[in-house]
């Protein structure tokens, strides 16, 4: 794993971690209107890929409810969910790069994204059902296993 240091000011670094974040896990506004362009123009499959997305969203969130320490934000649309971890006790930095490192599961701290988003992780439905059932189930143990370390500690 390769790390950058940013040495200046923390309001500085704190700042250029976000840019680096929302650049790297962004899209760009170009490659959104083309999407948009495309859709237009193209939407057989639309109708399909909105039911595969509500679908893994209602799969991944029931399962999300199941665990005490979670909260899931169900949205209306798009291909994101928004996990709150915060009851888990750790931060949505901590604890994204420890169910990385436990599990295999990689998420994106969403702190970037605004004060709002503070605690919260952002998880894609871009994948197969399969995987992403498997990665609720490793996020669930994760999640269940932080909380109880947190409170023994």
């Amino acid at each position: 794993m390769a790390y950058r240091l940013v040495i200046g000011p923390q309001q500085l670094a704190d700042h250029a971690s976000h840019i680096a974040i929302c650049s790297t896990y962004g899209t760009p506004t170009f490659l959104q209107d083309a999407a948009v362009i495309t859709l237009e123009q193209l939407p057989r499959g639309v109708p399909e890929l909105k039911a595969a997305y509500r679908r893994r969203r209602d799969r991944h969130c029931d399962w999300i409810d199941t665990v005490s320490v979670l909260t899931c934000h169900r949205p209306e649309g798009g291909m994101f969910v928004m996990l709150d971890a915060r009851a888990t006790g750790l931060s949505a930095y901590e604890f994204a790069k420890d169910l990385l490192l436990e599990e295999g599961v990689a998420i994106l701290p969403a702190d970037a994204f605004g004060d709002s988003a503070i605690g919260y992780l952002r998880i894609s439905l871009g994948a197969p059902d399969a995987v992403i059932d498997e990665a609720a189930l490793r996020l669930s143990r994760y999640a269940e296993r932080a909380a109880r370390h947190r409170a023994v500690s």
